[in-house]
């Protein structure tokens, strides 16, 4: 499934495709618990980033997606390219038809300030609590949260 935005200069594409450089094009080819299917981000034809979705493994229903493993490669950070690469995940996981985008559970604190801040202002995100993945209790005072987005919300 490809994806475009232009603002100015800029021209922004991302490709989400499977193991066989494929084009994902319907949310059952999600199979199994860890099946990631990957979006590369181009910028003006040129390749600078990648981020995956994957079906979210806190889930019964086949329906919830995640991200996993985003990246900027060297010298695109800090440059307003990171919020495209995860609305292009977003938007991608609801023409797809998934109900619910969730975060991974091992974000680092450049994902984790995306979610809790920037995504925020454009989405509604919602926050719950991390666990261990030892003992599934949850975290106390917030710490290591896990966001979602509902994507069916009107």
């Amino acid at each position: 499934m490809l994806i475009e935005f232009q603002k100015g200069n800029r021209h922004y594409e991302g490709l989400l495709a499977d193991d066989a450089h494929k084009s994902v094009k319907k949310l059952d080819e999600f199979r199994g618990r860890y099946t990631q299917m990957i979006m590369g981000l181009h910028l003006n034809g040129k390749s600078i980033g990648q981020g995956s979705l994957c079906r979210w493994r806190g889930a019964s229903t086949k329906k919830y997606l995640q991200t996993e493993s985003t990246q900027l490669y060297k010298g695109q950070r800090n440059k307003g390219h990171g919020i495209v690469l995860y609305i292009f995940l977003i938007e991608i996981a609801r023409i797809l038809g998934a109900k619910r985008i969730y975060s991974s559970r091992g974000l680092n604190r450049h994902s984790r300030r995306m979610w809790a801040e920037k995504l925020s202002q454009i989405y509604d995100v919602k926050k719950k609590a991390g666990f261990c993945r030892q003992c599934h209790r949850a975290f106390k005072h917030g710490k290591k949260p896990t966001f979602f987005i509902d994507l069916q919300e009107k």
